[in-house]
């Protein structure tokens, strides 16, 4: 594979021509080195041994015969420009050992000097069998030459604790002054895990990546395991492979999807021959962060609570907590930004040095513990939480294996101790004296708080009943209060609902106002009238008065019933609530007025000179005492009461015909023909009465002349109207009976009453029909009360001139 040149130094004459010559034979395989030929070139190969000369031939027209002139030989003696033994190609696994051996021929034994060269893709090693790139030793090699023999040069590249940076095309060369023989070039491939899986840091929720790669003749199959059990972790692994010469690379990553606890992995490769090996442990920390014990804290109405958020801030290596250090053995630390917010309905705001109600304190930091500290005060508190969160926001950093991000706490509550209602409630619409008020607290605690019940500043139930809410930290208070009196008068009083939590007094109240209770209070009547029942009854209202109202019996036929009232006795009386009495006083009361059914009355006749007895048992004709009776209960147009009286006239009552009739008194000689008439229907009113039984004044009941039949009866009348002439008897008439209608509350009922009078007739009495006048006599009547159902009979008196009798 050497160039050998050829040099000719000759004159140059017409018909010159220069041949070169191998032997005795020309040859022409060979490279012009210029344009005259002069200077050519063949490359050595093994069958270019031999002798070579340069043979130049010329004539001309002055000398034709050719002339041949040859130059001195030249000996070519090839030796084979080969490795006697070329370095082989390998195959060797990271952090194993490799190496490679030349054996080349040295044809010049002693004689001339050589130096052997190993090259790495293309690039010299150093001579101590260092290789370098960009300032970086990539390979820790060794190089060895040997003569085995005086005709060899053997030279060994040894390489120790290969990496993946080892592997590449690798080729020596010897070298003499003007002769090198290069090897042919042997590949070193690196089988093998080339980037293991590094310790890394990560924030709490963020996700951490663990890389895997490997190196080969063919990719791998990496996997993923927990150191703790060599267990396989397949969620998040993912695999891919390029291939680059004779150079598979395969790359396996696992992906820790929110990392919240250390761990602990290493990868394995498998290749397709069955080879296998596994990576270093890589130990994955979650950065501690600690948002408190409670994510709830609680205060008083108007107090104040601090939360406080730690961080981690120093990397770790290990389970044990040994930092990361730095190349001067410092802690490697990531020191995140803290953002504190509020809630506000269904957003989050920053909240900043100017946010009222909040106080964010400075951040500490502890090298002892490797831990950030942030804390924020809140209050004063309002009856409503304030919901706030912390955010630490760490930046990630490759070099140092960090996977940053952010990292936000739970919602915090600082929640009010607080009186959240209080309620009253009794029966009814209001309270009232006597009636059980019940009162309900309602308190925001977290524990249960004590309850007490205030009337104006003095307790008046300790200890109430208290029911727990759960889940909401509620506790509800109760407590029963029932009032004695009435507090209207005075605007009311306070009543207090009073909680203790934690030796801290919360209280609210509410004015209690209690009205009396009408709903038991009964009022009377002015009196009561026997046989007029007073009924009373009561109705009540919402708004908590009380309406009393008396009644009086439906009328009868018989009865007819009036209520009485006045100024201090009403019909109705309401009672209110603010005062718990009624007004009127009283009610008033009922009267009854008993309705007559009957009447009596009649006639007296006085018969001093008629000589003979009527209405006897000696009397004769007409004026027997049946004859009579059966005259005055004759429904006659003449005779009797039927023409006189004016109800049997109209119909509108009825005749008793038992106490109808007549009697005489021979002693006196009085005649008195009396009746009573029965109503159709109960009388209430005087006047009308005596419109009814009255016989109209003036008018006489005619008693003579009615039955008879016989001469003798008929002398016996006219005898009856000549001596009853003659004798200037006197005809009494009743007066009329005075109206006693009810008209005051306190007057008695008028009872039934009957009437007599005495007609007087003076000088001559008209035949039956005649109108006899009373002249000349003076009449005194005086009335009294009787049982309805008596029969009235006359007393009389005499005085001068005059006849007088009275009800007895």
């Amino acid at each position: 594979n050497k160039n050998f040149a050829v040099f000719v130094e000759s004159m140059f004459y017409q018909n010159f021509k220069l041949h070169r010559m191998k032997g005795s034979a020309e040859f022409t395989d060979y490279d012009a080195v210029d344009d005259d030929l002069s200077k050519v070139k063949l490359r050595i190969a093994s069958g270019s041994a031999g002798t070579y000369t340069c043979r130049a031939t010329y004539n001309s027209e002055t000398c034709p015969t050719t002339h041949t002139f040859d130059s001195g030989a030249i000996t070519v003696t090839v030796t084979e420009a080969v490795a006697l033994t070329q370095p082989a190609s390998a195959l060797a696994s990271v952090g194993n050992s490799a190496g490679f051996t030349c054996i080349f021929p040295n044809p010049f034994g002693s004689s001339e000097s050589y130096s052997v060269v190993w090259t790495f893709n293309g690039k010299a090693f150093f001579g101590n069998g260092d290789y370098y790139e960009k300032g970086q030793k990539v390979i820790d090699g060794e190089i060895a030459t040997t003569e085995p023999a005086s005709d060899q040069i053997k030279t060994i590249m040894s390489i120790g604790s290969i990496t993946s940076s080892a592997a590449g095309d690798y080729m020596c060369s010897v070298k003499w002054s003007s002769v090198y023989i290069n090897s042919d070039v042997a590949t070193l491939t690196v089988q093998g895990i080339t980037q293991h899986p590094e310790d890394s840091n990560v924030v709490q929720g963020v996700d951490a990546v663990l890389t895997c790669v490997t190196e080969g003749t063919a990719k791998s199959t990496i996997t993923f395991h927990k150191t703790s059990d060599n267990s396989g972790v397949s969620d998040g692994v993912a695999q891919s492979d390029a291939t680059e010469g004779s150079v598979v690379t395969t790359t396996g990553t696992l992906t820790l999807s929110s990392v919240s606890a250390d761990g602990q992995y290493y990868c394995k490769a498998t290749w397709s021959d069955g080879s296998t090996t596994t990576s270093n442990n890589a130990y994955v920390h979650a950065m501690t962060f600690d948002a408190g014990a409670s994510a709830e804290e609680w205060a008083v109405e108007g107090g104040v609570v601090e939360f406080s958020v730690t961080g981690e801030i120093t990397l770790r290596t290990d389970g044990s907590g040994t930092a990361l250090t730095d190349n001067d053995g410092e802690s490697v630390t990531v020191v995140p930004s803290v953002t504190w917010e509020v809630k506000d309905g269904d957003s989050w705001n920053t909240i900043t040095t100017s946010t009222s109600g909040f106080v964010i304190k400075d951040s500490s930091i502890s090298e002892a513990s490797g831990l950030l500290k942030t804390r924020i005060r809140v209050g004063p508190l309002a009856t409503s939480n304030r919901i706030i969160r912390c955010t630490l926001t760490y930046t990630s950093d490759t070099s140092k294996s960090f996977f940053g991000g952010s990292v936000t706490s739970g919602e915090l509550s600082a929640k009010p101790v607080y009186i959240k209602s209080m309620a009253m409630s009794q029966t009814g619409s209001f309270a009232k004296v006597g009636t059980a008020v019940t009162v309900t607290c309602t308190a925001a605690a977290d524990a249960k708080p004590t309850f007490r019940l205030l009337l104006d500043g003095t307790e008046v139930v300790a200890n109430s009943q208290v029911t727990v809410i759960t889940g909401d930290s509620e506790f509800v208070g109760t407590a029963t209060y029932t009032p004695s009196k009435s507090n209207y008068l005075a605007g009311g009083q306070s009543l207090e609902c009073e909680i203790t939590w934690n030796s801290n007094a919360l209280s609210e109240e509410k004015n209690l106002m209690v009205y009396y209770d009408c709903s038991t209070m009964e009022i009377t009547t002015l009196k009561t009238v026997t046989g007029a029942e007073n009924t009373i009854s009561y109705e009540a209202s919402e708004e908590g008065s009380r309406v009393a109202t008396v009644t009086c019996p439906a009328d009868t036929d018989t009865k007819k019933y009036t209520l009485s009232t006045s100024p201090n006795a009403g019909a109705t009386a309401t009672c209110t609530k603010e005062t718990g009495r009624y007004n009127p006083g009283n009610l008033g009361f009922c009267q009854v007025k008993t309705g007559v059914t009957s009447d009596s009355s009649g006639q007296l006749w006085n018969l001093q000179t008629l000589g003979f007895e009527v209405c006897s048992d000696g009397s004769e004709g007409d004026y027997t005492k049946a004859n009579m009776k059966a005259t005055l209960i004759k429904d006659d147009d003449t005779c009797g009461f039927y023409p006189k009286v004016p109800c049997l006239k109209d119909s509108t009552c009825t005749l008793d015909e038992d106490n109808t009739g007549c009697s005489y008194e021979a002693s006196s000689t009085t005649l008195t023909i009396f009746y009573q008439v029965n109503y159709n229907t109960a009388q209430f009113k005087v006047s009308e009465r005596n419109a009814m039984y009255r016989i109209p004044s003036g008018d006489v009941i005619q008693f003579w002349g009615c039955n008879a039949q016989s001469k003798r009866d008929l002398a016996v009348n006219e005898q009856f109207l000549r001596q009853l002439k003659e004798s200037n008897s006197t005809v009494v008439q009743p007066p009329e009976i005075e109206d006693t209608s009810v008209q005051e509350p306190q007057e008695p009922n008028e009872p039934q009453s009957s009437s007599f009078g005495v007609v007087g007739i003076v000088g001559t009495v008209a035949v039956i029909s005649a109108v006899v006048s009373a002249v000349g006599a003076f009449i005194y009547y005086k009335r009294t009360y009787v049982p309805s159902d008596s029969i009235l009979l006359p007393n009389m008196e005499s005085f001068p001139g005059s006849l007088t009798f009275t009800e007895a």
